[in-house]
């Protein structure tokens, strides 16, 4: 499947010196971070879109997940992803213009 392989690409490109086999089975260390930065590479490759398409927006991502043939919990990374870029976004425009209101009133 083109999950599996976005995953284990993800690995190959984002992780090139880590051996995560030897440090699950031989250390005490988590390879969480890098399983989840291997599923983000994986959300970002996938068939699903940037943004919801107007027509599916009430769906649940169980339903989405079906629609583009992907696992549902590659739906809820994405939409996660999304709502922490949408929120950074908003973070950053409410800073510039503060930044602009205190620069016009010096």
């Amino acid at each position: 499947k083109k999950v599996v392989l976005y995953h284990e690409l993800g690995h190959a490109l984002l992780h090139k010196n880590i051996d995560c086999y030897f440090i699950r089975y031989n250390t005490r260390l988590k390879c969480s971070f890098y399983e989840t930065e291997a599923d983000l590479f994986n959300a970002e490759m996938s068939d699903l879109p940037d943004k919801i398409p107007e027509e599916y927006k009430y769906y649940t991502q169980e339903q989405l997940a079906g629609l583009y043939c992907v696992p549902v919990e590659l739906v809820h990374l994405k939409v996660s992803c999304l709502k922490f870029d949408f929120y950074i976004k908003r973070k950053l425009f409410i800073f510039s213009q503060k930044l602009y209101t205190y620069r016009m009133l010096q």
